[in-house]
C-alpha cells in the first residue's frame, strides 16, 4: 500500500512505461500512444504523456511494458472456480452432450471439500490473471464460498460471488426453493452487493431446466430487494424450451396474446433476450426459440408470419417494449 500524501491521498507507488498504445476504455474510447499509467493505492491514479507523469513522479517505481499494449483487465462473465478444475486432465474429450456435467462434474462437486474448492479457486484465479483477466463472475456451483472468497483475495482478482441454486429432486446442494434463496440472502450479507471489496455477493442458480418456477421467481425477487445482480444458464440451443413441457406443462406452448401466456421462468428468460436486444427484429427470433418445439424451419415461418403481418408486427414490438420493461 502506497504511503498518503499531506492531502491524505495515495503517492504513485508504480509507473507503467514503455507501452506502444494504452486503451483506456474511458467514456471516448480513447487509444493512446507514448503514454503511461501511474497507480496510487492499488488504483490507477493517472493516465497521461509518459514523460509528464515520469517527471511528475521522479521516485516512484517503473514497469517496462516492453513495447506491449496496455489495456484494462478483462471481464470473465462466466467461470466455474471450483469442481473440474482439479480433473479436467482425466475427463474425457468424447462425452455424450450432458455427460460431462452429469457424470463427471456434478460428482467432482459433490466429492470436493472446502480445501478442494480453495485450491481450484486460487489455480482458475491464478490462471485468469495470467492471461490478463482481473474480474471473475463465478457461474453458480460453488458449495464453500468462503473458501472462494479467500482465493480471490489472495490472487487479487475481483469476483461476484455465488453459491449453489437448484431445487431438483436429487443432487448436491439441492434444497426447497426457499432455503435456496435463504443462503443467497445470507451469502449477501456477508459480502455485500456494491461494496469496495474484492468479493461482492451475487444471487445465483444453476439455471437450464433445473430451477422451478418459484425459485426463479424467489430469487429475483432477492435480487431486486438487495439491488444484487443475478446469474444463471441458459442454453444457447433449444434444449431448455425443450425440457419446459416435460417440468411445467403450461408453458408448452404460447397464447394467442402474444406469449402471456408462459411460465415465471419462460417469461424471465425471454426479458433477458429482449434487453440484449437492439430492436425487436433481433429478439424475435431467439424469444420464437425460447416458446417453441420443431425444425429451424417452423420457427423461421413463425417469425415470418410475425413480421411480415403488420398487425401482428405491432403487437409483437409492443410486446418486446413491455419485456424490456
Amino acid at each position: 500500500m502506497a504511503d498518503r500524501g499531506d492531502d491524505g491521498t495515495h503517492a504513485v507507488d508504480l509507473l507503467i512505461t514503455g507501452a506502444s498504445l494504452v486503451v483506456t476504455m474511458d467514456r471516448d474510447r480513447a487509444v493512446l500512444s507514448g503514454a503511461a499509467v501511474a497507480l496510487a493505492g492499488g488504483r490507477i491514479a493517472a493516465v497521461g504523456p509518459e514523460a509528464d507523469l515520469c517527471a511528475a513522479n521522479p521516485g516512484a517505481p517503473v514497469l517496462d511494458a516492453g513495447g506491449g499494449w496496455l489495456t484494462p483487465g478483462f471481464v470473465d462473465a462466466h467461470q466455474h472456480l471450483t469442481g473440474d478444475r482439479l480433473a479436467r486432465s482425466s475427463i474425457p474429450d468424447d462425452l455424450a452432450p450432458g455427460a460431462a456435467v452429469f457424470a463427471w462434474a456434478v460428482p467432482l462437486h459433490g466429492a470436493h471439500t472446502p480445501d478442494d474448492d480453495e485450491l481450484s479457486a486460487s489455480l482458475a484465479l491464478v490462471e485468469a490473471v495470467r492471461n490478463g483477466v482481473t474480474s471473475v463472475v463465478e457461474a453458480g456451483t460453488v458449495a464453500h464460498p468462503d473458501r472462494v472468497a479467500a482465493a480471490a483475495r489472495a490472487v487479487g482478482v475481483r469476483v461476484g460471488l455465488g453459491r449453489w441454486g437448484w431445487d431438483v429432486d436429487q443432487g448436491p446442494f439441492a434444497a426447497p426453493a426457499a432455503e435456496v434463496v435463504a443462503a443467497a440472502d445470507e451469502l449477501l450479507r456477508r459480502y455485500p452487493p456494491g461494496a469496495d471489496d474484492l468479493v461482492q455477493g451475487w444471487v445465483a442458480l444453476v439455471g437450464h431446466d433445473l430451477m422451478s418456477d418459484e425459485l426463479v421467481a424467489s430469487a429475483s425477487d432477492l435480487a431486486r430487494r438487495r439491488e444484487a445482480r443475478l446469474t444463471f444458464h441458459l442454453s444457447p440451443t433449444g434444449s431448455d424450451p425443450a425440457a419446459q413441457p416435460s417440468t411445467r406443462p403450461e408453458a408448452a406452448a404460447p397464447s394467442a396474446v402474444m406469449f402471456g401466456d408462459v411460465s415465471p421462468v419462460v417469461r424471465f428468460k425471454m426479458e433477458l433476450v429482449a434487453c440484449a436486444s437492439d430492436t425487436p427484429d433481433e429478439a424475435l427470433p431467439h424469444i420464437i426459440t425460447l416458446l417453441v418445439q420443431g425444425s429451424a424451419g417452423k420457427r423461421a415461418a413463425i417469425v415470418a408470419a410475425i413480421t411480415q403481418n403488420e398487425p401482428l408486427r405491432e403487437q409483437w414490438e409492443r410486446t418486446w417494449a413491455v419485456l424490456r420493461g
